[in-house]
C-alpha cells in the first residue's frame, strides 16, 4: 500500500475500510452561519413587512442622508438632471 492511499483508509480488525476524507466533525461555522442568516432574515422581514419597520427605515434614511451631508432636494435635483 502506498502512503497516499493510507490517508483515506482505516484499519479495523485486520481489514481496511474507507473513510470520507471530506468529513468534518466541527460544525461551529455552519451553526454560526445559520444563526447569522436567521437574524438577518428576521431583521429584513421586520424592516420590510411592518409599519414600525417602515418608520424605522425612514429614520435610518434621514440619518444616513445627514451623515453623508445630503438632503432630499439635492437628490431630486441630481435625479432630474438626466431628464
Amino acid at each position: 500500500m502506498t502512503n497516499n492511499a493510507s490517508c483515506c483508509l482505516l484499519r479495523l480488525n485486520n481489514s481496511y475500510i474507507m473513510k470520507n476524507p471530506l468529513e468534518k466533525n466541527d460544525h461551529k461555522i455552519l451553526i454560526a452561519g445559520v444563526i447569522i442568516g436567521a437574524v438577518a432574515a428576521g431583521a429584513a422581514a421586520y424592516l420590510l413587512l411592518t409599519e414600525d419597520g417602515a418608520e424605522l427605515r425612514k429614520q435610518l434614511s434621514a440619518q444616513l442622508e445627514k451623515f453623508l451631508g445630503r438632503d432630499a432636494q439635492e437628490d431630486e435635483a441630481i435625479a432630474n438632471e438626466g431628464k
